[in-house]
């Protein structure tokens, strides 16, 4: 299957990079924050998209210099309906070009007959893109459950991302250290388009300086996936996720290969 995914798109097969989760405090709960008001327009974004319920912190850094200052989770917990196992599929037809979207970021929500994932909690970052590297862009996790240890995860590599340490963009890799949920066997993430959700989602409103910035899923997978990866490429991982219909958000599922 040949697909196009348009400009944003960044065609890498590299090793996984490494974000140690020594970088942050852990802590039994973290507290709750009123979302600062520069981030409204990405959780309008988000929220036609995710959960309606929101609910903001930052994960208490020991390096808090390198994020930006605005830097926030947001989480997003799903309403009571539609089931909540989400198979990962490729739309090349909706990624083939994106330009209409980028011209009407106003284009209609998703439709509400597509409830696949509207029972998984979303977490998502406010201000990545601000950072000061390239390129400007802002990731997001599902999970089947609220779980804290997320907000800290996806903190942890986007200071990765915004201390240089890589640049992240669809295709790379990274190592979570250990199980992205509970006892998973997924212990890397892979930086992919927002398959489920189209790209309407990745194409999100420019930031408060007029920059364009893209939204990206940070999906878990196992190591011997991110192999495969390297040996095969991209392509051929998407479309063997596509062939097995993985459930993404499941912490419990095998490796395809």
């Amino acid at each position: 299957m040949n697909i196009h995914r348009g400009p944003f798109y960044i065609a890498a097969c590299q090793a996984p990079v490494a974000t140690s989760r020594s970088s942050l405090w852990f802590y039994p709960s973290i507290s709750a924050m009123q979302p600062l008001a520069i981030h409204r327009p990405l959780i309008d974004h988000y929220r036609r998209f995710f959960g309606p319920i929101l609910f903001i912190s930052r994960p208490p850094l020991q390096e808090p210099w390198l994020l930006p200052e605005t830097f926030q989770i947001a989480r997003f917990d799903p309403s009571e309906a539609a089931p909540s196992r989400p198979q990962f599929e490729l739309d090349s037809a909706a990624h083939n070009d994106a330009s209409d979207v980028r011209a009407n970021p106003d284009a209609a929500p998703p439709a509400d007959d597509q409830p696949n994932h509207r029972r998984l909690y979303a977490y998502a970052t406010l201000g990545l893109s601000e950072a000061t590297v390239l390129p400007r862009i802002e990731l997001f996790m599902l999970s089947p459950r609220a779980d804290n240890s997320l907000a800290t995860l996806l903190t942890t590599i986007a200071l990765r991302h915004a201390a240089g340490q890589r640049h992240l963009g669809v295709g790379h890799s990274v190592n979570l250290h250990g199980p992205w949920l509970d006892d998973s066997v997924c212990t890397r993430g892979l930086v992919s388009l927002p398959y489920l959700f189209g790209p309407a989602m990745e194409h999100g409103p420019r930031d408060a300086m007029g920059h364009p910035r893209s939204i990206f899923w940070l999906l878990p997978i196992t190591p011997a996936e991110d192999a495969f990866k390297q040996t095969s490429g991209l392509e051929a991982l998407e479309e063997l996720f596509a062939a097995t219909q993985i459930s993404t958000a499941d912490p419990s599922r095998m490796s395809v290969v």
